[in-house]
């Protein structure tokens, strides 16, 4: 899901992964078929739109042997010809990539290393320019002392796990800075939702040890500008009475896109005021085109 040319591009599922691309106005309106993709491929989340064209991963099968191994690839797509080109054909540690990001005509992609006999293993930001060559160093962390990796407008935000420490990393140099902390790192999971309206979103999570036993999670706001971090509201409530968040999914100028709902089966696309969103205040005004 992206904003392109101020349209909401939605992926059409069949399953496996993206199949055709739509696009609509913020408010559900005038919603159409913008591409397809070819028969064998499928485009997996998320996609990065830049000028008139989208990039994505996308796994595609033979054709003519489908119980061939299916084979992983960087891919452009280009609404105007209907064109879909393979950038960079992604195999070995690189056929389980994910596309995290795109800036000043440069496409980052995420892999996983192992690391011995360590489960979080290695994590890498590779950069790849939109003609599909390799450009800069990569930017790597040890999964049991950082968690994140969230990319968004050329730069890599990480979460130090011991101590709740949020960095910014320049991918070019290499280069990081502190932009907040936490104010409370008494969590399990920690998972960072992006850069919006100027402010990084943080989701933590915790199992408590009780006879109900209660999961408990808390969203942060860390302002990039200052450093002050707030604890948000959560919206939601799932099936037990436990607070649960709306995931924002892409922003316009005062708005922001949400996914209201706590499972998949009633889940639906709503829009918030930014105002009201930051105050707290569930004004949420859905969207009728959304599935």
């Amino acid at each position: 899901m992206a904003v392109w040319n101020g349209q909401l591009i939605l992926g059409n599922l069949d399953g496996s992964g993206f199949r055709w691309l739509d696009c609509m106005e913020p408010d559900g309106a005038n919603r159409h078929w913008l591409i397809t993709l070819p028969a064998n491929l499928s485009l997996l989340e998320p996609v990065a739109a830049s000028g008139q064209a989208f990039y994505g991963v996308g796994v595609a099968v033979d054709p003519d042997d489908p119980e061939a191994k299916p084979s992983a690839g960087l891919y452009r797509l280009d609404p105007a010809t209907g064109r879909t080109d393979e950038l960079l054909s992604l195999t070995g540690q690189d056929a389980a990539s994910v596309l995290v990001g795109l800036g000043d005509g440069t496409l980052y992609l995420k892999r996983f290393l192992p690391d011995g006999d360590d489960a979080f293993g290695i994590h890498e930001v590779y950069a790849v320019t939109t003609g599909g060559q390799a450009a800069g160093q990569p930017v790597r962390w040890k999964g049991t002392e950082y968690t994140g990796g969230y990319f968004t407008g050329g730069q890599l935000f990480l979460l130090e796990r011991a101590t709740g420490k949020l960095e910014r990393v320049d991918p070019a140099t290499g280069q990081r800075t502190a932009v907040g902390t936490l104010p409370d790192t008494d969590y399990q999971v920690a998972t960072l939702l992006g850069v919006w309206d100027g402010r990084l979103l943080v989701n933590t999570w915790k199992h408590l040890d009780d006879a109900r036993a209660t999961n408990v999670t808390r969203q942060f706001a860390v302002d990039l500008t200052t450093g002050r971090a707030d604890e948000l509201p959560l919206p939601g409530e799932n099936r037990v009475g436990e607070a649960v968040l709306y995931p924002l999914l892409a922003e316009w100028d005062s708005l922001f896109l949400v996914e209201t709902g706590t499972r998949r089966i009633d889940s639906r696309l709503a829009v918030i005021s930014k105002e009201n969103f930051w105050a707290g205040r569930a004004a949420y005004t859905p969207i009728t085109d959304a599935r």
